[in-house]
């Protein structure tokens, strides 16, 4: 299963209750006039069995994979030229949604909210019944609660013209830069409150203010550090997909690369990363980022 991108990844695959939804492209469809098309399956597979349990198929422009979001209430919305809610056997709920050019591809942490882009600005939508909630000026948010959208496009260097990073929050009483650095990552929401961003040396975690409220090397520094003996790679596949390893036991890496070979602690912390930020496995996914968070 090609996703091509990190981004693409965290939208081809969603948890909904007992199932995993997946979705790839299966192959090629014929030409509709000069238009070169795609089969794009859907499949929904039991979760602790792996098995199939059902699947469709679509015909779409070749490049316009559909986009999967997991909502708070156990559907799945499909995303492409238009929102289908879906329960995990891939029936649809209710009828289909038009959406913009620019599509649906976001969802607040706890699964209630979408984002709608337009050139015009970002409507967010309920994500059970997609009637909106609230529009805004933000045009490309980075991240979405359920009454904010962040940024980090916005340009504050006139205010701070040593700084390159800026993170703005806006909502229904405008946007406020929360925080500038040197340099920083995409920020997320972890939650309406809380809020994920990379600086310079290290995660941290912000309110609605800007205001730390938790700090942590990056695992990228920790694992070139001779003072991180002890690590959470543990944590970091198994945990996050129901396994058996104890939710705050610890081991070294070296152990966990002998006993987990298959997750490589880059892409595992890029998972843990993003699909806390979307809503997947949340609970359990924030204690596991927050306990890897004090790594040092």
């Amino acid at each position: 299963m090609n996703t091509g991108s990190e981004f693409n990844a965290i939208r081809q695959l969603v948890f909904a209750g007992d199932r995993i939804v997946v979705v790839y492209e299966a192959g090629n469809a014929p030409y509709q006039g000069k238009e070169p098309m795609s089969r794009y399956r859907v499949v929904s597979l039991d979760r602790a069995t792996g098995a199939v349990k059902k699947q469709m198929e679509l015909i779409r422009r070749w490049g316009s994979m559909p986009v999967l979001l997991a909502t708070s209430d156990g559907h799945v919305v499909l995303a492409s030229s238009q929102l289908q809610l879906l329960n995990p056997d891939l029936e649809p709920v209710g009828a289909p949604f038009p959406v913009s050019r620019d599509g649906v591809d976001t969802i607040s942490p706890d699964g209630t909210t979408l984002a709608s882009k337009k050139l015009s600005g970002t409507t967010l939508l309920n994500a059970s019944d997609f009637k909106p909630i609230l529009t805004m000026s933000e045009v490309v948010p980075t991240s979405i609660s359920s009454n904010a959208m962040l940024n980090d496009i916005h340009n504050w260097s006139k205010e701070y013209p040593n700084d390159r990073a800026f993170i703005t929050r806006t909502d229904a009483k405008g946007s406020k830069l929360i925080i500038h650095s040197r340099c920083g990552g995409l920020a997320q929401f972890l939650a309406s409150d809380r809020i994920l961003s990379s600086g310079c040396d290290g995660i941290r975690i912000l309110n609605n203010e800007g205001e730390v409220v938790a700090t942590g090397r990056t695992f990228d520094v920790a694992i070139h550090s001779r003072a991180s003996t002890k690590a959470v790679y543990g944590l970091l596949c198994k945990p996050a997909m129901g396994g058996a390893i104890p939710p705050h036991s610890f081991m070294s890496a070296s152990t966990f690369m002998k006993q987990s070979p298959q997750c490589h602690w880059r892409q595992s912390l890029s998972v843990i990363y993003r699909n806390v930020s979307h809503g997947v496995h949340f609970p359990r996914m924030v204690d596991t980022l927050l306990l890897g968070i004090r790594i040092g």
